[in-house]
C-alpha cells in the first residue's frame, strides 16, 4: 500500500507542478546583463554578470611541503593535458561526423531539387502570414504574461547639456509609450513608487542604466501557447502554400488567354 501511494505521489507531482507552477524570468541589468531562469523555487542563471577569477598558483615557499606541492601541480598537468587531448581528439571526430552530414545532406537536397516541386509563397503571402502569427500571439498572450518592474532607473547623461535635455525628452516619451502600451494591449505592470524614474544627469558623461525585471508566466499557459502557436504555424503556412497555388494557376490560366505573339 505505501508503494502505490508513493508512485501516485511520484505521478501527482509533476501533473502538480503543470497546474500551479509558474515560469520566472528575471532580467536584471547595471554594467552587465543577468537573466536567471527558475520555477517552483528553484533558479538557474543562463547569463551571468560576473567574470570568471582565474586561480593563483600557490607559492611554494609558503608551503610546508613543497615537494609535495609540485608533484600534486605535474599531476594536474598532465591530466590537464590528457584532457586537451581527448577533447582534440573529440573535436577531430565531430568535424569528420559532421563533414560527412554536411555531404550526405547535400546529395539528399540535390536529389529534392530534380524532384518536381509546387510553387514557393513569394514576399506578400509570407508577410501575410507572419502577421497572422503576430494577431494570434497576441491574443493567446493577452493577459497571461506578468511583468514587475523591480527598479528601473535611467540617468540620461551626454557630456553636454543640451543634448542631455534633449536625450531626456527622446527617453522619456519612448519609455512612457512603450509602458503604456504593455499595459493596455498585454498586462498590467506591477510597480511601487520610485521604482521607475528617468532622469538627466547633466554632471554625468554617460547614461547610466540599472534594471531589475521579474517575467512570470504560468506553466500550463506557456504550454498552451506553445501548442496554440504550433498549431496557428501549420494552418497558415498551409494557407500560405494555397494562396501561392491559386495564384500560379491563375498566371497559366491568364497566360493560356493571351497568347503572346511573336
Amino acid at each position: 500500500m505505501i508503494v502505490l501511494w508513493i508512485i501516485l505521489a511520484i505521478i501527482a507531482l509533476p501533473i502538480l507542478v503543470i497546474l500551479l507552477g509558474s515560469v520566472r524570468v528575471r532580467i536584471v541589468y547595471r554594467e552587465k546583463v543577468k537573466v536567471q531562469v527558475g520555477t517552483c523555487g528553484i533558479n538557474v542563471t543562463v547569463v551571468s554578470d560576473k567574470e570568471k577569477k582565474e586561480k593563483k598558483p600557490r607559492r611554494l615557499e609558503k608551503c610546508r611541503n613543497p615537494e609535495k606541492v609540485l608533484a600534486r601541480e605535474l599531476k594536474k598537468q598532465e591530466k590537464a593535458a590528457e584532457k586537451a587531448a581527448r577533447k582534440a581528439e573529440q573535436k577531430r571526430l565531430k568535424a569528420k561526423k559532421k563533414k560527412a552530414l554536411k555531404a550526405l545532406k547535400k546529395q539528399q537536397k540535390a536529389e529534392e531539387a530534380q524532384k518536381p516541386k509546387g510553387p514557393k509563397p513569394n514576399v506578400k503571402e509570407n508577410l501575410d502570414m507572419i502577421l497572422a502569427l503576430l494577431k494570434k500571439l497576441y491574443r493567446v498572450t493577452k493577459g497571461n504574461v506578468k511583468l514587475h518592474f523591480r527598479r528601473m532607473h535611467i540617468a540620461i547623461g551626454t557630456g553636454d547639456a543640451a543634448k542631455t535635455a534633449l536625450t531626456y525628452g527622446i527617453v522619456v516619451q519612448s519609455a512612457s509609450y512603450l509602458l503604456n502600451f504593455i499595459e493596455s494591449k498585454f498586462t498590467h505592470l506591477k510597480r511601487s513608487y520610485g521604482d521607475m524614474t528617468v532622469y538627466p544627469d547633466y554632471t554625468a558623461s554617460k547614461t547610466t542604466v540599472d534594471v531589475d525585471i521579474v517575467c512570470k508566466i504560468k506553466i500550463r499557459k506557456l504550454i498552451s501557447i506553445g501548442v496554440s502557436m504550433a498549431l496557428a504555424f501549420l494552418r497558415e503556412r498551409s494557407k500560405a502554400q494555397k494562396k501561392a497555388v491559386l495564384r500560379e494557376r491563375k498566371k497559366a490560366e491568364e497566360a493560356a488567354l493571351n497568347p503572346k505573339t511573336n
